[in-house]
């Protein structure tokens, strides 16, 4: 399962929100009723990463939480 994969079913799963709702431009507050520190919390935990506090702004949408997922996992592999 890639990252994008996971992140939709981390989120449709611990939000109790039906999968195909969970689209890439979905925004997290505004059509998944999702708080951006609950979305963090959840994906840290179910992934095992530590998101740092200074990309909590950046997430808005599905799309800008696999990217971060995506650039956090590669740059740890690289370490």
């Amino acid at each position: 399962m890639n990252i994008e994969e996971q992140v939709k079913n981390v989120i449709s799963k611990r939000l109790s929100v039906d999968i195909n709702k969970v689209k890439n431009s979905a925004r997290l507050i505004e059509d998944l009723k999702a708080d951006t520190v609950e979305v963090i919390l959840m994906l840290e935990e179910q992934l095992g990463m530590t998101i740092p506090d200074q990309h909590f702004g950046d997430i808005s949408d599905v799309q800008s939480v696999i990217v971060l997922m995506e650039k956090l996992t590669y740059t740890s592999q690289d370490d």
